[in-house]
């Protein structure tokens, strides 16, 4: 497989944030379970916008059955809206 940077990527904001959800608060699982990297969830697709796939703001931390319902969260739809208005202007 091809690196795309998103491991380096995530173990940095592994050590940057807070080992607990940006959603709910909840404690995430540690580093090391099979479900670690499944904690990382994008706010606009990375397949839709490339460019985005490794920007820090475009990343939430969030137990992985949160990535599911992630657009049912406020602090998500806000995160989006910002980023989309950033890309496309308003």
């Amino acid at each position: 497989m091809k690196p795309t940077g998103e491991l380096k990527l995530f173990n940095e904001i592994w050590n940057e944030r807070e080992h607990f959800s940006e959603f709910t608060g909840k404690p995430l699982l540690p580093k090391g379970h099979l479900k670690w990297h499944w904690q990382f969830a994008h706010v606009l697709n990375k397949g839709r916008f490339p460019s985005m796939r490794l920007r820090k703001d475009n990343i939430f931390l969030c137990l992985p059955d949160e990535q599911m319902i992630q657009d049912r969260f406020e602090v998500f739809t806000e995160r989006k809206e910002k980023l989309l208005i950033e890309i496309y202007g308003k």
